[in-house]
């Protein structure tokens, strides 16, 4: 297990992103700025990067585009991923994308995962 996993320590976004990127069918759902997106059992994840930081998060169905988001990994200072609050008996994890910001930390987004950042041991068999 990497040293920047443990602790439940926020995390650098390129890191939280390095880690992602093997973890794409653990998404339960993604959100940035006003746009959203959300698993189902006909979908599959895509993530891929830009040059310029940019995180592009797409939903597949088959060979179909059905949203995507692009991440500006620029106005992320930090992830904080922790359990699900609003849905405890899930054991899902969210993951906040914050910016430091003049006017305080604020969520610039977040996804939301079926497992925490530590839970890798034992993963179950993922659907492709």
């Amino acid at each position: 297990m990497s040293t920047w996993l443990s602790g439940n320590k926020p995390l650098t976004f390129p890191a939280f992103w390095e880690w992602l990127k093997d973890h794409a069918n653990c998404i339960v759902g993604a959100s940035w700025g006003p746009g959203a997106l959300f698993d189902d059992d006909a979908l599959h994840w895509v993530l891929s990067d830009q040059e310029d930081r940019r995180a592009i998060v797409q939903v597949i169905k088959g060979k179909n585009l059905v949203g995507e988001l692009l991440i500006d990994g620029r106005e992320i200072d930090e992830v904080e991923v922790l359990p699900d609050s609003e849905n405890v008996q899930s054991g899902q994890f969210v993951a906040e994308l914050l910016s430091s910001a003049a006017d305080g930390r604020q969520s610039m987004g977040h996804i939301v995962l079926a497992h925490g950042v530590e839970d890798t041991l034992g993963h179950p068999e993922l659907r492709h």
